[in-house]
């Protein structure tokens, strides 16, 4: 089956005047040139290492998508596919979507400067709750049951600043690591966001709610390991739960059974 693309069609909203009847280039196939033009100007911009043939391929297809009336055939569609992929496997791990309209570089400066702000945010708020008397060796070493209303409010406050100082951190070295060899994927952008909420809140659990021996460590230093590895208190809640379920499995297992 043959497409055929016309650009003064598409200018009048798909309406042809000449009366001839054409199939105009599904979306999904207007989407692949497009990706195919961002991959390959990002190529082209970085010095990425790139088959001579996958480049010539590619600037052939896009060539042939620019002429009038151009019928787009099976063959064409299965070598803008495998282009595609091929270009995919070049840019990786940034996905082909992230690049598509050129906006590539505008995003990446967005998610920066979010980043940058949220850290800016939680040091400015750690370091400014550290002044409060409140925050002393004697609330600190208490447990959130044993304070009452605004000093609770206030210590909370403070690990949840330094919880999330270590998930802003985490981000920030992730970040860093695919700044530098041009692997920054503006797709995961909302990821980096959930990242600081589970850190956040990992923090807090960490320093006040899991019991553990604070000889060793400050609540403020676990609420800011907790926040840069949200992983870890996943997998201490994770070793509760199986030891709840090993202890209720073996009470049930010693439960004589009654016959009838």
């Amino acid at each position: 089956m043959a497409y055929r693309r016309n650009p003064a069609a598409r200018r009048r909203g798909g309406h042809e005047d000449n009366g001839q009847e054409q199939q105009d280039l599904p979306e999904s196939v207007q989407r692949l040139l497009t990706d195919l033009d961002c991959m390959l100007d990002r190529i082209a911009g970085l010095g990425l290492p790139c088959p001579p043939e996958t480049v010539a391929g590619t600037i052939s297809i896009l060539q042939q998508a620019t002429e009038a009336g151009f019928e787009y055939d099976d063959r064409f569609l299965e070598r803008l596919a495998a282009n595609h992929q091929q270009l995919g496997k070049v840019i990786a791990p940034i996905t082909p979507g992230s690049l598509r309209g050129h906006h590539y570089e505008e995003k990446k400066k967005v998610i920066i400067w979010a980043m940058w702000g949220a850290t800016l945010v939680f040091l400015l708020g750690f370091l400014s709750l550290s002044t409060f008397t409140e925050i002393s060796k004697d609330y600190i070493d208490k447990t959130f049951m044993d304070r009452d209303g605004t000093i609770q409010l206030i210590v909370a406050s403070f690990y949840l600043s330094a919880a999330g100082i270590g998930a802003c951190f985490y981000n920030l070295v992730k970040m860093y690591k695919y700044l530098i060899t041009n692997k920054f994927d503006v797709a995961y952008g909302s990821s980096y966001a959930m990242r600081i909420l589970l850190g956040v809140v990992a923090g807090y659990v960490l320093a006040e709610i899991i019991p553990i021996n604070t000889h060793n460590f400050s609540k403020p230093l676990l609420a800011m390991l907790g926040g840069f590895s949200a992983d870890a208190v996943e997998v201490i809640l994770t070793r509760f739960v199986d030891t709840m379920k090993t202890l209720v499995r073996g009470d049930r297992d010693r439960t004589p059974h009654t016959e009838t």
